[in-house]
Parts: C-alpha cells; structure tokens; sequence
C-alpha cells in the first residue's frame, strides 16, 4: 500500500494534472502447481460526510484494477507515472 501522485494530463499549464490516490499491490499463490498472480488496485480516498458534519474516517472509492502475472513485489511514483516491479519486470503506468 503506497500513497501516490499520479498525472492525470500531458498538459504542462494544467494545475489540476496531479492527483493524489492510494495504490495497492498484491500477490496470492493458489499452490505449487500454479502460478502466482497479483492486482493493481487504485483507490481516490473521499472525505465521509454525516449532514453537514465532516468525520475522520475517509471512504476508498476504487478506481481502477488490473490482473498481472506474478506477485507485485514493489510499487512507486516517479514524477506523475506508477512503476510497479513484478518478478523480474518494471512496468510503468500513466
């Protein structure tokens, strides 16, 4: 579980392009005779809201998921882009 801030625009003059979401790496092993698998999981953290009353527990509104060979092993941001290593592999998402 990482914090992130990922680009959501190419355009440099938009001061609106960063956002700030919570990404989510996971990994599970059926048994020996199968393979690994893992997800992405994207989540927007929302403010909850009682009337008028704001309260401190945030609601996870999930954004995204993405099925991957192999257990994410690491994940990051680097300047806007989601870098996710599995096995021996580096993605990068945008």
């Amino acid at each position: 579980v990482k914090p992130v801030r990922i680009r959501l625009s190419l355009d440099a003059n938009d001061p609106s392009r960063h956002r700030s979401f919570l990404a989510v790496g996971t990994g599970y092993c059926q048994d020996e005779d199968h393979l690994s698998r893992g997800r992405i999981l994207i989540f927007e953290v929302l403010q909850s809201h009682i009337g008028l009353i704001r309260t401190n527990k945030p609601k996870l509104s999930l954004l995204c998921e993405r099925a991957i060979r192999g257990p994410v092993s690491a994940l990051n941001e680097i300047e806007g882009y989601l870098v996710i290593a599995t096995g021996n592999k580096i993605f990068l998402y945008w």
